[in-house]
């Protein structure tokens, strides 16, 4: 039975090695992001960089040279409002959780209170309230955060975290934008040297 590249060898005009040897060449690592496109689309001439880490670097650079221009009393305001928004997520989350436990607790007593008719159907009632008790010890958070209440951080420390978040971002991003830089190059020069290899038909 053909494979989705030997079918080209019988289902279509006879094509030529230099044409098999590019479908092929899609299963390797510097195509193999075609894997699934149609083999019709053609591999290009190059290969081009993502912009995403370039872009989040330079934004970031832009991001950090602001901040550090930016005023007591702004940057002040940005902390009390960060410091609020947490609270307040915190809080939103813990009554969402809060509701998502307690339906669990409403199915588990429904399960409880279910008299299978058989003996197997008693194996899905343990099935079921196995389920909804691990789901219940995964998912209940409200003692974790009562344990682990939010630490309001002093206006220094706030701006110390933030300067350091950026920085961290920062170095991120210039390294993965290296790491493409040298993948597309790479990626490039494999298939230059695949088609320089392949006869001309």
């Amino acid at each position: 039975m053909p494979t989705g590249y030997t079918s080209y060898l019988i289902d279509k005009d006879e094509i030529s090695f230099s044409k098999f040897a590019m479908i092929c060449a899609r299963a390797f690592g510097s195509c193999v992001d075609m894997r699934d496109d149609s083999m019709n689309k053609d591999i290009p001439e190059r290969f081009e960089e993502s912009s995403y880490h370039k872009t989040n670097y330079e934004q970031d650079l832009k991001e950090l040279e602001k901040f550090n221009s930016s005023n007591t009393d702004i940057l002040f305001k940005q902390y009390e409002n960060e410091q609020d928004l947490e609270i307040k997520s915190r809080n939103e989350y813990l009554e969402k959780n809060k509701l998502q436990i307690q339906r669990y607790d409403l199915m588990l007593q429904k399960v409880n209170k279910w008299n299978p008719p058989t003996q197997e159907h008693m194996e899905l009632k343990n099935f079921m309230i196995k389920q909804i008790r691990e789901s219940i010890k995964f998912d209940d958070m409200q003692e974790y955060y009562k344990n682990n209440p939010i630490i309001k951080l002093s206006f220094e420390q706030w701006k110390y975290n933030k300067i350091e978040k950026i920085k961290k971002d920062i170095e991120y991003h210039m390294k993965e934008w290296q790491k493409e830089t040298k993948r597309v190059a790479e990626r490039n020069k494999w298939i230059k040297d695949l088609r320089n290899s392949l006869p001309t038909e």
